[in-house]
């Protein structure tokens, strides 16, 4: 649960059309890397899931150029596959219950793709810690 006025930020994949619409190919290359599509969204898809789950303030930052296309991952994920993908950070707030205002912290859960990605363009944050 994040506290009254806080945020939660998280890296993910995200499909740049709806799964349904996504080709059978995509989705199978996908599962064998592991990537169950039914836990990928788009990021209309992404903002309404977090809408439901009471957040607002949704911010959806794309950052597949630095991460898929320039980034190491570039050698390994054929071009036809990543037209298909997007990879974002998507930071959505809880609504502020009447509250005093901390100073803010993030923590960064893993030093793999998504972690690193995360601390890379979060470095104007006031506090970072890193758990792998």
């Amino acid at each position: 649960m994040v506290a009254s006025g806080g945020n939660v930020a998280v890296s993910d994949v995200l499909l740049k059309q709806r799964s349904n619409d996504t080709p059978l190919w995509v989705r199978t290359a996908l599962r064998l890397m592991g990537i169950p599509t039914a836990n990928l969204w788009t990021e209309k898809e992404y903002r309404s899931k977090l809408a439901e789950m009471g957040y607002d303030g949704v911010d959806v930052q794309t950052i597949s150029g630095p991460v898929l296309i320039q980034g190491p991952w570039s050698r390994f994920l054929p071009r036809a596959l990543l037209q298909h993908l997007d990879y974002a950070i998507v930071v959505a707030s809880s609504p502020v219950q009447d509250k005093p205002r901390r100073k803010k912290k993030v923590a960064i859960v893993g030093s793999g793709l998504a972690g690193l990605s995360t601390a890379y363009y979060l470095l104007s944050s006031p506090s970072a810690a890193d758990f792998d």
